[in-house]
């Protein structure tokens, strides 16, 4: 490879990818030279094409981590069980157990459910939706928390005592200047609740502990993850209101009763406020015209599994009718219930098991708005939903 110029990722990356960039830079220069400067290019979404291969673009001297079908990308059928920053450190061979303990950490976060909703990945998330026009923001707040992990793993090892410094619920407290209400409520039960090594309460207090200007770095790196926080717990209250006046519809499948919501917002915990009110199926309508289609799999909540296989396949199909009015691309009912894009109705990207989750574009992924209306898409959702 060339002389590296630049790391690309894509819009609104997770923790796993920041540390693809963050190990790169620490302890790939020497294997990867100019790794320690790269500039940090993003680009569109998730599956945006890129209209040249990684290969391509590694001969330019850019490198691609998380996504584009690269050698960092883990959406391989050969690598079910890693995550990009697990692809990343097995080609440089590091065996430093202090960045192993890290990456355990990020690989925990990015492969399953989040450890706690104020540690560092899960935050990173919620930093993203405040400063949509400026990743790299997040992208140096997220290396900073990495920096301080490695920086205690470190100590750890030599016999040292991990830092302390305020309690989360101190540090919502002193930092958050916001009224009193619902939103701030949840945070200070969130954190009171922060108790985890890589959580935002201990991660601060080793920023604070490893350079000699840490309290101010330590205040200023927890203030954004708090008002991130913050901004995040009041758009849940903002989707309340809305899955309040949003339009439902329930029917019977398998003596089940299925409850379906829809409206057109671009409120990011829509989905979730839905859920919360009990909806088995959630259908979000972005006002750019993309939908997403997300089932409820908290089974001990509604008593039974939602099912997405058949819905997909038939949304599939129908985009296909309305979009070449009549010609079929794909017509293989295997074909059409497979995880990713199908021939003919790429509008539709499907998760497969890992959530169900049907997605015309999303917060990471840009496409074609679809051309199923409203009307279409709860009739279909209705025929073919099926639950376990």
């Amino acid at each position: 490879m060339n002389q590296v110029k630049a790391h690309l990722l894509h819009r609104e990356f997770h923790l796993d990818e920041i540390y693809c960039d963050w190990v790169r830079r620490k302890e790939g220069n020497k294997r990867y030279p100019g790794s320690a400067t790269a500039e940090i290019l993003i680009k569109g979404s998730a599956n945006h094409k890129l209209g040249i291969s990684p290969a391509e673009l590694k001969t330019q001297g850019i490198e691609c981590f998380g996504r584009w079908g690269g050698k960092f990308d883990e959406h391989s059928p050969t690598t079910p069980d890693k995550c990009s920053a697990d692809l990343v450190t097995e080609d440089l061979g590091m065996t430093n157990p202090a960045i192993g303990k890290v990456l355990e950490f990020v690989r925990k976060t990015d492969l399953g459910p989040s450890i706690h909703q104020l540690d560092i990945s899960s935050l990173v998330k919620l930093l993203h939706a405040v400063h949509r026009k400026d990743p790299i923001k997040v992208m140096l707040w997220g290396r900073e928390a990495l920096d301080a992990k490695y920086w205690e793993e470190m100590i750890i090892r030599e016999g040292g005592k991990v830092p302390s410094w305020k309690s989360t619920p101190n540090l919502v407290t002193e930092l958050l200047e916001v009224p009193d209400g619902p939103a701030l409520q949840s945070v200070m039960k969130f954190a009171r609740g922060d108790n985890h090594p890589y959580g935002l309460g201990r991660t601060a207090a080793a920023i604070k502990a490893m350079s000699t200007n840490g309290l101010l770095r330590a205040v200023e790196w927890a203030k954004d993850a708090l008002d991130a926080a913050y901004q995040d717990q009041l758009a849940f209250q903002q989707a309340q209101e809305i899955v309040r006046n949003a339009r439902w519809e329930t029917l019977l499948c398998q003596s089940k009763e299925v409850s379906i919501v829809i409206a057109c917002t671009d409120n990011r915990k829509f989905g979730a406020a839905a859920r919360a009110a009990g909806a088995a199926v959630t259908i979000q309508r972005q006002p750019s015209g993309n939908v997403q289609i997300y089932p409820n799999q908290n089974a001990k909540q509604l008593g039974f599994r939602v099912n997405m296989r058949k819905v997909t396949a038939a949304i599939r199909l129908t985009e296909q009718d309305f979009k070449f009015k009549g010609k079929l691309v794909t017509t293989d009912q295997t074909v059409l219930e497979s995880e990713g894009m199908v021939p003919g109705a790429e509008e539709w990207y499907y998760t497969g098991e890992k959530g169900q989750f049907i997605l015309n574009g999303s917060t990471t992924a840009d496409n074609d708005p679809t051309n199923l209306d409203d009307n279409t898409i709860i009739e279909l959702v209705k025929k073919n939903v099926m639950v376990v």
